[in-house]
């Protein structure tokens, strides 16, 4: 009994050494031979263990190439969790942790904060377009805009540190994204082309939502 149990074990491990190629090529043999009569009509009754044989190899197939895909898609799980954590180490929380003595605060202001001032504002809407479908369409949108405007700083008045974060990409060419740096380029030239700005730019509003949104969400996962 033993013997034939360890029987069966070293034809299963054979069978599942085989590569899938082998096994189509297997699977196209069977279908051929089968679909030529003078083979059927020499085997016989027996046709039935050809067409048994070739169900096998078709399950093996499938079974080894549906074991490939798995391993693949786990194999790039892994890379991926590598990359990520490196770039949460390298990149994410060392520009985060900038920001620990430089929080950038958000203030907001309503220009029409009472329905008399939506009201004035839509009358000017209406009235500062000739035609009537866009005297109607932008005089009813003015109604319910409240003209909210934000604007960003830095609390402490420290500036952003944009150059300390250049410095951490050019550290870390293989762990920056090219998100991360268009983002950083596009904070790098907003502030150039306004230096004397109090307020944090647009670019440098995005930069920093980006890290703080990246680094929440890489912690969470591989802290």
């Amino acid at each position: 009994m033993e013997t034939g149990i360890n029987s069966a074990r070293q034809v299963a491990e054979t069978l599942k050494s085989l590569h899938v190629s082998l096994y189509l090529a297997l699977i196209c043999f069977f279908v051929l031979s089968l679909a030529h009569p003078p083979f059927r009509a020499a085997i016989g009754e027996r046709v039935i263990y050809v067409e048994l044989a070739a169900t096998l190899c078709a399950i093996m197939a499938f079974a080894k190439l549906l074991d490939g895909l798995c391993q693949a898609w786990i194999e790039n799980r892994k890379a991926k969790a590598v990359r990520d954590t490196q770039r949460l180490i390298n990149v994410y929380r060392p520009v985060s942790a900038l920001f620990l003595t430089r929080r950038p605060s958000m203030a907001q202001a309503i220009v029409y904060n009472t329905f008399s001032r939506r009201l004035a504002h839509a009358r000017r809407e209406f009235h500062h377009y000739a035609k009537w479908p866009a005297k109607i369409r932008n005089g009813w949108r003015a109604l319910f805009d409240r003209g909210v405007s934000a604007s960003w700083a830095i609390e402490n008045g420290s500036g952003f540190p944009i150059a300390q974060t250049i410095a951490i990409v050019e550290a870390n060419p293989r762990d920056v994204t090219q998100e991360l740096l268009n983002l950083v380029g596009w904070a790098e030239a907003s502030r150039a082309e306004d230096p004397g700005c109090a307020f944090l730019t647009e670019g440098e509003i995005a930069l920093f939502l980006h890290v703080t949104r990246q680094h929440a969400v890489l912690s969470k996962q591989y802290d």
